[in-house]
């Protein structure tokens, strides 16, 4: 089963170079640069840090493109680039293996680290030693990595199964732990044993099911990893993290079966595609919490609470849950 992309409209691309804007309260341009080589070079998402940095990735195929070094002129693969506050160049990364290499998402934490997800047809797309996957899995698979506040790899890994795997959403917690979100048409996508949802529901010819996966610190093994659909397509779009740690996950499904709980907004498809949202309560957890009493929940993973003191009875269980 192969995932259908739908196109970008036919004017997007055209322009040769990157065009990175910023303006103050009054609304005065503060600087405007170019950043690019001869070919295609477009940019896909843009994050700020604390100290008014601007980071941005996208794809290029430019042989020429600033910092670049080996490769062939209209081979796609991703960058990161960092400017500082008044829009000078501070660092710009280029990595990709020889097929397209397509960024989607980018977050950056406190320490001026940055994460970029997206899907790549490359079997050779550089990865790290230790890495979650080192190798990949199927004609289209996602990738995680993380550079560090100069612009140096930290960790990359691929992720998905033998089918085609897209990442279009990624959050980062304040210890640095990554999740994703994204669309799979792989029935052998990685989920844990606690998975909410543990098996691929179904392809309706276009997208397949959605996914859900968190990583560990050093990504180099996943928490949690879930399909998320019904037997229909299913995709995700957006992905927001809150500071509990619960996860928000946005999409649509064309699936009469899309797991829905009691007493929600809709519980019923009403067309050929419906939106959905979905929320994975404690996914990171910072502060352990038993569930809420009598709210309606699908259960997610479990993990073992702390004793408290000597007595069996005051232990008990919590761990992400999927509300609607």
């Amino acid at each position: 089963m192969r995932i259908i992309r739908h196109p970008w409209p036919s004017g997007i691309g055209l322009l040769a170079a990157a065009l990175v804007c910023s303006a103050v309260s009054t609304s005065s341009l503060s600087f405007s640069t170019f950043l690019g080589g001869s070919n295609f070079d477009q940019v896909y998402a843009l994050a700020l840090d604390a100290a008014g940095n601007v980071y941005v990735t996208g794809q290029t195929a430019s042989a020429n493109f600033p910092t670049r070094t080996g490769g062939q002129d209209g081979n796609r693969d991703v960058f990161v680039a960092k400017l500082d506050s008044g829009g000078h160049l501070t660092y710009l990364t280029v990595l990709g293996g020889l097929q397209t290499d397509t960024p989607r998402g980018l977050a950056v934490d406190a320490s001026g680290n940055a994460y970029v997800t997206g899907f790549t047809s490359s079997t050779d797309f550089p990865t790290t030693a230790g890495a979650y996957r080192t190798t990949s899995s199927g004609n289209e698979d996602a990738f995680v990595f993380k550079l560090n506040s100069s612009g140096v790899l930290v960790y990359s890994t691929y992720l998905g199964g033998s089918g085609d795997d897209y990442i279009v959403s990624l959050v980062v917690d304040k210890f640095g732990r990554v999740a994703v979100a994204g669309t799979t048409s792989s029935t052998d996508f990685p989920v844990t044993a606690n998975a909410f949802q543990s098996t691929f529901g179904g392809f309706g010819g276009f997208y397949g099911d959605m996914f859900l996966t968190a990583l560990n610190y050093p990504g180099s093994g996943i928490t949690y990893s879930t399909y998320l659909g019904g037997s229909n397509d299913d995709g995700a779009g957006g992905l927001a993290l809150d500071f509990a740690g619960s996860a928000y996950l946005a999409g649509f499904t064309a699936s009469t079966n899309f797991p829905v709980t009691p007493g929600a907004f809709q519980t019923a498809l009403n067309v050929a595609y419906d939106m959905t949202l979905s929320k994975f309560a404690l996914l990171l957890p910072t502060i352990p919490a038993p569930p809420v009493k009598g709210e309606n929940v699908l259960r997610g993973p479990v993990t073992p609470r702390r004793p408290v003191g000597n007595n069996p009875r005051r232990q008990g269980i919590q761990g992400p849950l999927l509300r609607r």
